[in-house]
């Protein structure tokens, strides 16, 4: 890793760490204030409160990709979108990280321990589908970690992701708790931003 690519990734790792810890202060606030308000559980607040962080995360590392191919073209000076990877990597474990912290409330919240439940509901089978797949490119985003366990064949894994959007947006469509319009609308801009992958990539950048 070169020093410019390592100062990148710090700085991507520092700006996704304050977002996420601002989201979760959002949930906290959420759960407590808008619980009450309407006449919910705490617990399913948290869930659908770190449920949606999750979402945004995963729309930030879906797009990073997309935008920085149409910023590399903008007309004008040469622009360096050589940033983007680190920041589609830090929102990707950000992503991976609040659907895990999603599945605790969940499991542990509302839930209450009920795995049954889990294969009895087919939105909920979704997401632990999407889960499944977000733990393994979570724990291959890591080089040290790819290494050590010796895995090849991570750069295809991470190109599942958006398989994990189609689960998740099952997930969603399927939720008793999720607003259809919404997320309809949410997933259409974020598979219209990914035709931006089929341009092709500017010979003025390494981001990509």
């Amino acid at each position: 890793m070169t020093e410019k690519a390592d100062r990148q990734r710090t700085l991507a790792a520092r700006v996704v760490l304050v977002l996420s810890l601002a989201a979760l202060v959002a949930d906290g606030w959420i759960a407590q204030v808008w619980g009450r308000r309407w006449d919910a559980t705490r617990e399913l607040w948290l869930a659908r409160s770190t449920g949606w962080t999750a979402v945004g995360a995963l729309v930030f590392a879906l797009s990073a990709t997309p935008a920085g191919r149409l910023l590399a073209r903008l007309p004008g000076r040469s622009r360096d979108v050589s940033w983007v990877p680190a920041f589609r990597r830090a929102f990707g474990i950000a992503a991976g990280s609040f659907a895990l912290l999603h599945a605790a409330t969940v499991f542990g919240g509302y839930l209450r321990g009920a795995w049954v439940a889990v294969l009895s509901f087919s939105y909920l089978r979704a997401g632990l589908l999407a889960l499944i797949i977000q733990c393994a490119m979570l724990a291959t985003s890591f080089p040290s970690l790819v290494r050590h366990l010796r895995v090849k064949a991570w750069k295809p894994l991470h190109r599942l992701g958006y398989l994990v959007a189609i689960l998740v947006l099952q997930h969603l469509l399927l939720s008793p708790f999720a607003p259809r319009a919404m997320t309809l609308e949410l997933f259409a801009a974020v598979f219209a931003v990914g035709l931006l992958r089929l341009l092709p990539r500017s010979p003025t950048s390494d981001a990509q």
